[in-house]
C-alpha cells in the first residue's frame, strides 16, 4: 500500500476537479485553496513561477465543500 502525498501539485488538483490549472491558481489567490510557494524568490520579480505546494487535506476539504466525489 502506498503512503497518500502530504502534497499535491495544481496539475493533479486541476485533474481532481476537471478544470485548467489556471482556475486552481485563481482559487489560490482568492483564497480557496490555502498553497505555499516553494524555493527561492527572485528580487523585482512579481510572478516568480516558484512551484506551489498544496496540502493534500485542504484538497479533501475543497472536495467535501465542492460535493466532488473522489476515491
Amino acid at each position: 500500500m502506498r503512503a497518500r502525498p502530504k502534497y499535491v501539485t495544481v496539475q493533479h488538483v486541476a485533474q481532481q476537479f476537471a478544470v485548467s490549472p489556471k482556475t486552481v491558481y485563481r482559487w489560490i489567490e482568492r483564497g480557496v485553496l490555502p498553497a505555499e510557494k516553494v524555493g527561492m524568490p527572485r528580487p523585482g520579480v512579481r510572478h516568480d513561477g516558484r512551484p506551489v505546494r498544496i496540502a493534500a487535506e485542504a484538497v479533501d476539504g475543497l472536495l467535501c465543500r465542492k460535493g466532488v466525489k473522489h476515491g
